[in-house]
């Protein structure tokens, strides 16, 4: 029926596409990119949103509304990048921004991820997404 040639042309040609290397990176986790502005954060000592004790000296964000989700989204990561010099950094929601003090796509940063990101303690346009990790 088939020659073994042909067989073994096929099994060949099968298992190298199942060899082939998936794309790594932010491809897998990445998300939609928003942008806005990232503003120093300098909250009150205690319990963020999320209802755990913040320490504020790790890269923590608060978030809009919108991306709080009544606090489903605590503790999920973000990468935050500064625009002006492409800095990158990993942090986490720890907390929501009040609504008059936070537009839409707009974070607020803790002071250690502010620095991360070589803020000068004036706000800074950045990108964002969630990601998985």
């Amino acid at each position: 029926m088939y020659r073994p040639t042909t067989l073994t042309t096929l099994s060949v040609l099968f298992l190298s596409a199942l060899a082939t290397p998936m794309p790594f990176g932010d491809s897998l986790d990445k998300r939609d990119t928003y942008t806005g502005t990232g503003r120093p954060y300098y909250p009150q000592a205690g319990k963020g949103a999320c209802g755990t004790n913040v320490d504020f000296s790790y890269p923590i964000v608060a978030v809009p509304n919108w991306a709080y989700e009544s606090g489903s989204t605590c503790n999920q990561g973000i990468i935050v990048t500064n625009i002006a010099n492409e800095n990158a950094a990993y942090a986490r929601i720890g907390d929501e921004c009040q609504q008059h003090e936070c537009g839409n796509l707009d974070l607020d940063l803790s002071e250690k991820l502010f620095a991360q990101l070589d803020g000068t303690g004036a706000d800074m346009k950045i990108k964002w997404y969630f990601v998985d990790w």
